[in-house]
């Protein structure tokens, strides 16, 4: 991804003036590997997560490539595609965060924080080691 992203910049870089490194993650694992409605077809919780891991790698090794490329100054980032998730009640709110962190923190927290949500849970956890 890196590669191909250099190449991009250094023929594109000072004709575009914003760069999307990824585009909607959850909707390529979410429909690819946990419902299996887009390509692969897969309905598999572990390989959702890998899949996760490896769209956030490459995000970040694009966004180191076009960094080092680009002018300084033009926006780059994921193109991410938050759902909106509100608990009707106090009953409802653990569901709320754990589909909160399924669909919206598993993509973001990486990016913005640096770490994968802590109420994950284990089986859709992106091992990173």
């Amino acid at each position: 991804m890196a590669e191909l992203t250099q190449v991009l910049a250094q023929a594109l870089g000072d004709q575009v003036g914003m760069w999307a490194t990824i585009n909607e993650p959850l909707q390529s694992v979410h429909q690819g590997y946990r419902l299996g409605t887009h390509a692969p077809g897969r309905c598999d919780d572990e390989l959702a997560a890998a899949a996760t891991h490896h769209l956030l790698l490459a995000h970040g090794y694009a966004l180191q490539a076009l960094r080092a490329t680009v002018p300084a100054g033009v926006p780059i980032g994921p193109t991410m595609d938050p759902q909106p998730i509100v608990a009707l009640d106090d009953a409802a709110a653990p569901v709320a965060d754990a589909l909160d962190g399924l669909l919206n923190r598993v993509y973001l927290d990486p990016v913005l924080r640096g770490t994968y949500p802590a109420e994950l849970r284990s089986d859709m956890r992106p091992q990173t080691s």
